[in-house]
């Protein structure tokens, strides 16, 4: 009863210098004390409209709707963009104004609209230590650009990363999600979901707990609309080696989110902080089954794809004509001709014969080789990387 007497006089307080707020963003943010236990589907029902997918310049992510016309997300969905869109579950579209503010350590951030939108905020549950290992949990966000994707787990565990106060979940998420919410049995949310490790043995996801946010939120969320300032930052991450982009708009030099967010395909695996490897992505107008970013020091230093042709037969009149498309097309995206090993002609390997093809400047190189395989299948392999 007395915190209750207390955070009444701390609305009270807040509404009587404040009067043209929105109060139910206060009664909101403060009293958020329905211990009521919904089904799934009514969890989604009570916040599937209060969850937004984030279109920007350099990728997609998604959001959750604070009122006040804000929304909360990641840091890293907003680092370094000059251009973003929010798209509510209905359809609607709304053009960001910028970034409030962005905390890069715990991943988060508010960005605001350029104008105000009729849809009320999220219900936020207080510091996530009330609750437990095992509690049932809904994430709605946009993996893979699906629009408010609901998937629903449990509580697996709470940790502290680099200070930062964060759950352990299985709700599935993945690229895309991130930004999201993650729910309580009451609808309520706990969390803004930031990140995924995938395996074929685990289900590990981890979202920033409200504890680290709040203090954030309540920064604005008693402002009016107007006196908000946001802005697109000019410091964004570390920016590509190179003016060309090779995949997807990825290029080298890029941190490993900035990998994360634009990256397609299927995730198959990522090995600590070194590798990101994902399969089943069409590069350069042919499907790769392997294509692989390697970091050091968070830094994008080799692309490596790989296309295999298992079910092509043993022609090298299909293999040279596949060899000369992508060598156009590499040629076109660095603005350089190629150079040939052998005179472009095939040469001799200890399992059959290779074509090879290069690129060299001062700040990468590219070797693409297609290999006509007298034992197994016939593939090719393009690789970009930083020169040692």
């Amino acid at each position: 009863m007395k915190k209750f007497l207390v955070l009444c006089v701390i609305a009270m307080v807040i509404i009587y210098f404040n009067p043209k707020i929105n109060i139910v963003n206060i009664m909101n943010l403060f009293f958020s004390t329905d211990n009521n236990i919904y089904s799934v589907k009514e969890i989604v029902k009570k916040n599937d409209d209060k969850i937004v997918q984030i279109e920007t310049n350099k990728g997609s992510g998604s959001g959750i709707i604070i009122g006040n016309g804000l929304i909360l997300t990641n840091h890293h969905v907003i680092d370094g963009i000059t251009l973003a869109t929010v798209i509510f579950n209905d359809g609607q579209k709304i053009t960001v104004d910028g970034v409030v503010e962005s905390d890069p350590h715990k991943d988060i951030a508010i960005i605001k609209t350029n104008q105000k939108f009729n849809k009320s905020g999220v219900v936020i549950r207080p510091p996530s230590r009330e609750l437990s290992k095992g509690d049932k949990v809904v994430a709605i966000g946009s993996p893979q650009n699906l629009l408010n994707t609901v998937s629903e787990g449990i509580i697996s565990g709470f940790r502290i990363s680099d200070g930062v106060q964060v759950i352990q979940t299985t709700a599935d998420v993945d690229h895309g999600s991130s930004g999201g919410g993650l729910f309580d049995e009451s609808g309520q949310l706990i969390g803004v979901v930031y990140g995924t490790y995938k395996s074929q043995s685990a289900n590990l996801n981890f979202v920033v707990a409200t504890e680290e946010f709040i203090p954030m939120i309540n920064r604005y969320i008693s402002k009016e609309f107007t006196d908000i300032d946001a802005s697109f930052s000019t410091n964004s991450s570390p920016s590509p080696t190179n003016e060309f982009l090779f995949i997807d708009g990825i290029a080298l030099g890029m941190t490993r989110e900035q990998v994360k967010s634009l990256s397609k395909g299927t995730l198959f695996k990522e090995e600590d902080n070194d590798t990101i490897l994902n399969t089943d992505v069409s590069v350069y107008g042919l499907l790769a089954q392997k294509l692989e970013y390697k970091f050091q020091n968070d830094k994008l230093i080799k692309i490596s794809v790989t296309y295999n042709f298992d079910m092509i037969s043993k022609d090298q009149t299909y293999l040279k004509s596949t060899f000369d498309e992508i060598i156009g097309k590499v040629n076109t995206a660095i603005g350089e001709e190629h150079i040939y090993m052998n005179d472009g002609k095939w040469s001799e390997e200890k399992d059959g014969k290779s074509l090879t093809a290069g690129w060299l400047t001062t700040t990468y190189q590219v070797v693409f080789i297609v290999l006509d395989n007298q034992n197994s299948s016939d593939y090719a392999v393009l690789d970009i990387s930083i020169p040692k």
